[in-house]
Parts: C-alpha cells; structure tokens; sequence
C-alpha cells in the first residue's frame, strides 16, 4: 500500500479493514507515507483488534516478539517440533496457530531488516486454492476429522461470516503421529494436492518486505510462506497476532 501523502489515521485504518475483507485479503504498508506515530507497528495492531495478554505482556520486554533466525538450526517447542520461523529454511505457505482452539484472525508482520538473497513472502489466497479443488476434495476439508493437539477439526469451515481455513500441513503430519491417527488415502491426496498448488500453483504471489513495510494478513483467507533464507542471514521481523475488531469476514463463495 502506498497511501496518499497527509492521509489521517483514521483513513488508514479503514483502508486496512476494506483489504483484509475484501478478496486481496492482505494489505502491505509502507511506513514512510503512513501517519506518524510513535510506535506506528503496535499502535495500528490495537487500532486493527484485541491484544491477547499473552502478546501485550511480550511487548513489554525488549524484542520478544522478534521473529529472528537462528543460525544454530532453530528452536523447538514443549513436544519437540521445530518451529520453522527460527530457520533458515523455506516456510511453506500455511495459516498461523494451527493447533490452537481460536487461532488469530490478524496476521502483522513488520520488516526491520530484510534477507539480501531470499526471505521473499509468500502468498496463496483460500479462493484461488478452493477454485483449485473439486468438490469432493473440499467435503474432505470440511469434515471434522483432521487432528490438533486437542482434537479434530474441520481444516474449511463456514459460518455466518464466510468460509475460513486454518491450515499447516506439517502440523497436521505432527499431531497424526502424536495422537497416533493416522490420516487417511484420501485425506493424504487432497493434501498433498495442496501442497502441490501451494508450491507451484500460478495463483501464488511472491514478494521481497522491504525495511519499514508491514504486511497485515487475515489469517482465516489467506496462507502465507516465505522463501529460504541465505547464509548468516541478518533478516529481523516483528509479528503481533490477534483476534480482530470488528470481527473479520470469511471467504464468501456465492458473491463471487
């Protein structure tokens, strides 16, 4: 987004809500022609939802919620799964919080340091994926049998606000083997003809976050990657997640 010179807060904010709502789903932001603000990255998340605690009180400590690459191969969490974000390698596209009951509507990423040699950002919209799939293989979606660490789930679901995906393909692999069920023939195939469309479709959307860009992305239409990072990468981002407010819209497939 480059938004025209003197354009207020307030503008701002409702340009973002249209873009996160509308088909695009996400929005880029160039700081330079943004408001002045003094802490421009986590005044517009207040602005955009609700802070979970969680995240408010990481905000208070210096650079906790940097996502910052480490060159000792990364870290893992409490089950041992390594969360890819502290690597260097390519992240496939996939939605945010997937093994959690509420995931976050809202996706904020702010680039303070960017990759000289890849890091690109990745996107891939749940409209063009879905064009993708027959409706056999979105029934499969939607059937509550897909595993999380507290259960099974629906990977598409729909309510009211529209359709939403919560997606991340090694996640789902992970809890299969955790809980020890397995997922089926044909729950692999439409996956891995996700993985396939995800990877290579002519739908996906590839871009380099410049230093002082934040992208804001919603979480429930939009799965997002990044390329791989090069060697003794200095690459630094800043991510806040949260529930949005106004309640965000799903992915509305008679409209269009």
């Amino acid at each position: 987004m480059g938004p025209e010179s003197g354009i207020t807060w307030k503008k701002l904010i409702c340009s973002v809500r249209r873009a996160v709502n509308s088909d695009a789903g996400f929005i880029v932001i160039d700081r330079s022609q943004a408001p002045s603000q003094r802490d421009f990255f986590t005044t517009l998340s207040r602005s955009l939802g609700t802070m979970p605690k969680a995240e408010a009180f990481a905000l208070g400590k210096q650079g906790s919620y940097n996502i910052q690459v480490r060159m000792d191969g990364g870290r893992a969490d409490e089950h041992g799964f390594l969360v890819y974000s502290t690597t260097g390698r390519a992240f496939p596209c996939h939605t945010d919080l997937y093994r959690d009951r509420h995931p976050a509507d809202l996706l904020l990423m702010k680039c303070v340091r960017a990759d000289r040699g890849g890091g690109r950002t990745i996107i891939y919209k749940l409209r063009d994926l879905l064009a993708s799939l027959s409706p056999r293989e979105i029934s499969v979606l939607r059937r509550p049998s897909f595993p999380t660490e507290f259960g099974k789930i629906q990977l598409l679901s729909a309510d009211s606000h529209g359709y939403s995906i919560r997606y991340n393909r090694r996640e789902i692999d992970f809890f299969a083997r955790l809980r020890r069920e397995p997922l089926s023939a044909r729950q692999s195939e439409v996956l891995n003809k996700i993985d396939l469309l995800l990877a290579n479709g002519k739908e996906r959307q590839e871009f380099l976050l410049q230093p002082g860009q934040c992208i804001v992305i919603n979480n429930k239409t939009v799965l997002h990657g990044r390329t791989r990072l090069s060697k003794g990468t200095k690459r630094l981002l800043k991510r806040i997640r949260l529930p949005a407010r106004p309640r965000l819209r799903g992915l509305n497939l008679v409209a269009n």
